[in-house]
């Protein structure tokens, strides 16, 4: 990125932080008993975007904490049988 781009990336961002803000975030949370386990619950989450986009992923954490609180899954992926990344 030259010198000259980055005033024009700063007010993308800032740009699109603010029509992001006038969107209702609308989050959604689908348990999926299929890909759960007695140690592991899984979801579908996904919130509301620009453009009528949903944006969605998936949310994993151990049986044993319900609220899910204070847990980083990032290979939760595995756990739904999906592939990892090249």
């Amino acid at each position: 990125m030259t010198e000259s781009e980055r005033p024009q990336l700063w007010e993308f961002w800032e740009r699109t932080k603010r029509e992001l803000a006038q969107i209702a975030l609308e989050p959604q949370q689908e348990h999926l008993p299929e890909h759960s386990t007695a140690h592991l619950f899984a979801y579908r989450v996904s919130f509301a975007s620009l453009g009528g986009v949903r944006v969605s992923g998936y949310y994993t954490h151990p049986a044993h904490n319900p609220s899910g609180e204070g847990v980083a899954s990032p290979t939760g992926r595995q756990s739904l049988g999906m592939a990892e990344p090249p």
